[in-house]
């Protein structure tokens, strides 16, 4: 049974932010990770997100934009990938940039918790607390009493 491609990039997403959050840079698993991304070849934007992200995560900025670069330049208006971006950008500590290309997304992804509580990160790290303290409230609201969502 093969895997579907939209399952490989998100696995291989779920796979580099553990590298991630480790906080290291495991050369093996990473040259897996880079072969199981050539199966994207035969979709050019996530073959490229792949390896952007694999780029950041070994700490190589110039080799993370030209990949991001291309993808933009095959869907600019892609949002998981400008997110994506922004994500390696911040992992590589360039945070300015990054809370430049949140703010851009903020109006698409207003609802969505995960982007807002990285939006927070953003604000605070670059020193924006008043601007975070806005996105903390509205998480506040988006927030609900019940654990898991139930049918009505």
């Amino acid at each position: 049974m093969s895997t579907q491609p939209q399952s490989r990039i998100i696995s291989l997403i779920e796979e580099l932010n553990e590298i991630r959050r480790k906080g290291g840079t495991d050369k093996f698993t990473l040259r897996r990770i880079q072969k199981d991304a050539g199966k994207l070849k035969s979709n050019p934007l996530e073959y490229h997100q792949a390896l952007g992200m694999i780029a950041a995560v070994e700490g190589n900025p110039e080799e993370m934009r030209k990949h991001y670069k291309i993808a933009q330049d095959i869907a600019p208006g892609d949002l998981d990938m400008r997110q994506n971006f922004a994500s390696s950008l911040r992992h590589l500590g360039f945070y300015l940039e990054t809370r430049g290309i949140m703010d851009d997304l903020y109006g698409h992804l207003k609802g969505d918790v995960v982007f807002l509580n990285l939006h927070v990160m953003n604000y605070y790290v670059t020193g924006q607390f008043k601007s975070a303290l806005k996105i903390i409230d509205e998480l506040k609201s988006l927030q609900t009493n019940k654990p898991f969502p139930t049918i009505t």
